[in-house]
Order: structure tokens, then C-alpha cells, then sequence
């Protein structure tokens, strides 16, 4: 059952704009406005549960989401050769 209400004051311009909107989807105006506000709810809070990595620990994570596929493929079967050089351009070589 539906007993939460919410008020929002705005401008005649934003009002004819989300009246616009609901409009071209077919949409009364609190359903539209509804809708969308708990579609980027969700969206926020989808991106709350993301984890954040730092540098340091993105680069372990990486090297050791890797390191299994790399000791499984042959280099005969690899699309690329791997070198163990500092620089940077000569680390990958497409074939």
C-alpha cells in the first residue's frame, strides 16, 4: 500500500518539461516522474556497491585475474607474444 508522499516545488519551465516528457511516453505525469526518479535510484545505488580499487591493488587484482590464462595457453596458441622488457611498446606483439 502506497502512503509515502513526496512534494517538490519547480519552475513553470522544468514542470512543462517533465509534462512534455511524461507525455511522449505515454506517461501520467506522477507515473513518469516516479519511474525515472527510482530508475537513477537504482542506478546510484547499483554504483554504491561497486568496489573501489586502488592503483596498487587494481594491478594485483589484474596480474592475478591473468596469470591463470596466460600459464594455459601455449605460445604457439597465444593471438600475441608476450615480453618480459621495462619498455612499455614491446610488451605485446600482434600476430
Amino acid at each position: 500500500m502506497k502512503t509515502a508522499r513526496l512534494e517538490a516545488r519547480l519552475t513553470a519551465e522544468q514542470m512543462n518539461l517533465i509534462e512534455q516528457a511524461a507525455k511522449s511516453k505515454g506517461l501520467a505525469t506522477a507515473d513518469f516522474l516516479l519511474s525515472t526518479a527510482l530508475d537513477e535510484a537504482r542506478r546510484v545505488m547499483m554504483g554504491k556497491q561497486a568496489v573501489e580499487l586502488t592503483m596498487t591493488e587494481s594491478i594485483k587484482l589484474g596480474a592475478t585475474l591473468i596469470k591463470p590464462a596466460l600459464e594455459t595457453v601455449k605460445p604457439s596458441d597465444a593471438p600475441f607474444k608476450i615480453y618480459k622488457s621495462n619498455d612499455p611498446e614491446s610488451q605485446i606483439d600482434p600476430q
